[in-house]
């Protein structure tokens, strides 16, 4: 009877610590939320060649679906300016690549219409 009270405590104990732990990182994860925009002080500027070039090269390297991890590799932007970002750029290239293959098929009537 006493090992198992024993064994309570012991397992109170743990639990109160493990609860500690999880309330310090609650609060740790709150504090560092609320400090990114100021870590971040450009978060409102327009993206410059150098932050699309760095964006293109973090989406080579880790994929077009880490915007938190291209983020931290991009000082100045956060995970939703990435991700708006490339959703914005996979819309242009897809309208470039519909009007590039318009303009190849518009050349090519106009050149059977020389032809005839």
């Amino acid at each position: 009877m006493f090992e198992s009270q024993l064994m309570r405590v012991h397992l109170l104990l743990q639990i109160d610590e493990l609860q500690k732990l999880v309330k310090a990182a609650r609060a740790e994860n709150v504090v560092l939320n609320k400090k990114q925009p100021q870590a971040k002080p450009r978060l409102r500027d327009k993206w410059s060649e150098e932050e699309d070039a760095l964006l293109v090269a973090q989406v080579k390297l880790l994929g077009t679906h880490r915007f938190r991890e291209i983020a931290l590799n991009i000082p100045t932007k956060t995970e939703s300016q990435v991700y708006f970002r490339l959703r914005y750029l996979r819309h242009v290239f897809e309208q470039d690549k519909e009007v590039q293959r318009n303009r190849t098929d518009l050349q090519c009537f106009q050149k059977l219409l020389k032809s005839k």
